[in-house]
Order: structure tokens, then sequence, then C-alpha cells
């Protein structure tokens, strides 16, 4: 091989060598780029979890303190319902004795 023909082949060697190695940089970097971009977007969508994660707590509470549970409202109808037979039964006593006070000043007339 003569001098001109060898760095002919050491020139078309060394481009492509350079070809190769601008195509590796260059995926390198896209991955790179890609790798920084799903952490960030990790880091979001974490942040937007933690953030739903905070509010629902603080709407189950909300809900604990405003709202009655089928047992409490149980109970509660039960003394409410307790609480007018007694008044019922207090109007009925009274409506009684009303009607013996009436009856005993038409005994006396």
């Amino acid at each position: 091989m003569s001098g001109v023909g060898a760095w002919e082949l050491f020139v078309a060697i060394m481009a492509i060598v350079g070809f190769c190695i601008t195509l590796w940089k260059f995926f390198e970097h896209r991955i790179e780029k890609a790798r920084v971009d799903s952490i960030k977007r990790a880091d979001e969508a974490h942040t937007v979890a933690t953030q739903a994660r905070h509010d629902l707590a603080a709407y189950k509470t909300h809900v604990a303190e405003t709202f009655v549970s089928k047992l409490g409202l149980s109970e509660t109808r039960t003394e409410i319902m307790g609480g007018i037979r007694d008044v019922t039964a207090g109007l009925a006593h009274l409506s009684a004795r009303i009607d013996a006070i009436m009856d005993g000043r038409r005994n006396d007339r």
C-alpha cells in the first residue's frame, strides 16, 4: 500500500470513528435528557399524590365532623321518639286531670 492509499484509509477510518462517536454522544445526550425529564415528572407526580392524600384526609375529617353515622342517627332518633312518647303520655295524663277537674265542677253545680 502506498503512502497516499494508507493515508486515505486512515482518514476514512477516522471519519467513521468520528461519526460513531458523534452518534454515540447524540444518543447519550438524548438518553440523559429523557432521564432528567422522567425524574422531573416522577417528582411532580409524587407531589400531586401527596397533595391528593392530604386533601383526602382533610375531607375525611370534615365528613366525620359534619355528618352523622347511621348508628348515631339511630340513637338520636330513639331518644327523640322516647321524648315524644313522654310528652304524649304527659298530655294524656294532663287531659285526664282536666277532665276530672271539669267533672268535679259539673257535679258541684
